[in-house]
């Protein structure tokens, strides 16, 4: 198991092509120059203790085909920039610690094949997803759902890992 923070000299490695760090301890936050890693079209760091927001250098790392940050304690909005990763097809994101609204920007997402959001304070209707998006879950289970997703296939309630999930009609 992988302890500390993530050295910021990984960012030399320009020619890197794949993250694939979990479960682990890291610590800290994402290296602010992560765009610096042009050829990285993976990056997967789940059940991890970081802390801090995605950077904006993020935006720089557009040949990303899979982003796996699932139970990695990121937070914060989750950035517009996201959607100009057009070659995205995985993106997770659940339990962490974003909230507020999911940006519009994420219909731009059209390679996108799979989403997860639950376990977030995410909000808003993400109706516009429905045509490009084959799997998709998020909190969107309850009377009063803070997500709006007609074709979510799993519907979950709360923040907390283990909360109440169930596979929609």
């Amino acid at each position: 198991m992988m302890t500390g923070t993530i050295p910021s000299e990984i960012t030399q490695l320009t020619n890197l092509r794949q993250i694939s760090a979990g479960p682990n301890l890291f610590k800290g936050s994402l290296p602010d120059d992560i765009g610096n890693l042009r050829n990285l079209r993976t990056i997967i760091i789940y059940v991890a203790a970081l802390s801090g927001t995605i950077p904006p250098s993020f935006a720089e790392l557009s040949s990303l085909d899979t982003v796996d940050f699932t139970l990695s304690g990121l937070g914060g909005t989750l950035p517009s920039f996201i959607g100009r990763l057009t070659t995205l097809t995985d993106l997770r994101l659940e339990y962490n610690r974003f909230f507020g609204q999911i940006p519009q920007s994420f219909d731009n997402l059209k390679s996108l094949y799979r989403l997860g959001l639950q376990g977030n304070k995410l909000v808003g209707d993400i109706s516009f997803l429905c045509d490009t998006v084959t799997v998709m879950w998020a909190n969107c289970m309850g009377p009063e759902p803070e997500v709006i997703c007609p074709c979510c296939q799993i519907c979950c309630r709360g923040s907390a890992f283990g909360d109440d999930c169930e596979y929609a009609n």
